[in-house]
């Protein structure tokens, strides 16, 4: 048995075909419905189109999100669907069992299912992507929290004290601050990224902030991989950008470990992939420890998502299977999410 899942990132809309295993094929992506309803009910129905014969649609989007209505309540990249039911947007494009989870609980799913904490109690996930994303598993169990909003690390402070959105986690460890960081530093036009239109009503609010280079905008996309290839060109403002990320993934990662203490603390999403960016934060997490003093039982283990690309995917296939209790639903407790034990 097979379920449609989609990926609603802030960049692009990834897709594939999962089973009731966590197995993943008919992988692809497609630029985000971020402008309007209208274009994601399209995005979504024409990827049913394309798979008449699942079993269900299972989506993983950033932001507040009511799962057992499948209500995108506020934040994150899409919004134009805020307040919305997305299953009730696409009941009649697609007909078929229909479920939603916050993108980082997705994260948490995957892994803590049959991924890199399969065999820890306690975790947490961080995801590195348009923004940061995260999970955190208790006694097997992901944790939702008031308003189902544990985990959104993107609005944790990386500068205490300056009041403005440029401190948040989101603006340093998140791509798309970095997208627009480095766009203002360059004079490349935001309004061609990826995440075009929120990059634009961002500045209008932070363009007073940061330096802006002055003339024609450049039409180059800054996307991740992009980023990264600046940083091994020895290029000085994405290298600037990059230490800055290490040093505020590897304070996250600190931060938790000693408010969580969890067994593990799996790093994924796009920028996590990058050569050497894991290496990269263990080596500024020894920085920490070392200056600090702290002993072997403050320390974080952190390891790879397993799952790369797919992790949302695979975990929103397994909020799917729970929430609509499919006969191959992995072992769960009734009115809760829960990884197997």
């Amino acid at each position: 048995m097979q379920y449609l899942a989609c990926d609603l990132g802030g960049s692009s809309l990834k897709h594939a075909l999962v089973d009731e295993h966590g197995t993943a094929s008919h992988f692809g992506q497609r630029p985000a419905p971020l402008a309007s309803r209208e274009e994601f009910v399209e995005a979504v129905g024409n990827l049913f189109d394309r798979h008449r014969g699942v079993a269900g649609v299972a989506l993983s989007i950033p932001g507040y999100v009511d799962s057992e209505t499948g209500t995108l309540i506020s934040s994150g990249a899409y919004t134009a669907l805020w307040g919305a039911s997305l299953p009730e947007l696409l009941r009649h494009r697609c007909p078929t069992n229909i479920s939603v989870e916050n993108d980082g609980k997705c994260a948490a799913l995957a892994e803590a299912w049959n991924g890199a904490l399969a065999d820890a109690r306690d975790g947490a996930v961080i995801i590195l992507g348009s923004g940061t994303a995260g999970g955190i598993v208790k006694d097997k169990r992901v944790h939702r929290g008031r308003g189902g909003a544990a985990g959104e690390f993107s609005y944790m402070m990386s500068r205490p004290g300056n009041r403005d959105l440029m401190s948040s986690f989101v603006m340093t460890t998140g791509m798309i601050g970095i997208t627009y960081k480095l766009c203002r530093a360059k004079g490349i036009d935001l309004a061609i990224q990826d995440s075009g239109p929120s990059l634009v009503e961002l500045d209008k609010h932070l363009g007073d902030n940061t330096g802006q280079a002055q003339g024609e905008r450049a039409q180059i996309v800054v996307d991740g991989k992009q980023f990264l290839a600046w940083v091994a060109a020895g290029d000085a403002a994405a290298a600037a950008l990059y230490r800055d990320l290490i040093d505020n993934v590897a304070a996250l990662v600190n931060n938790i470990q000693v408010i969580f203490a969890p067994e593990a603390i799996a790093l994924g999403g796009g920028l996590s992939r990058g050569p050497g960016v894991i290496d990269d934060v263990r080596s500024a997490l020894d920085g920490y420890y070392q200056a600090i003093g702290i002993g072997d039982a403050l320390r974080a283990e952190i390891v790879p998502c397993v799952h790369g690309a797919r992790t949302n995917l695979i975990g929103a296939v397994y909020h799917h299977l729970v929430q609509f209790a499919e006969p191959a639903a992995p072992d769960c407790e009734a009115g809760t999410v829960r990884v197997p034990a």
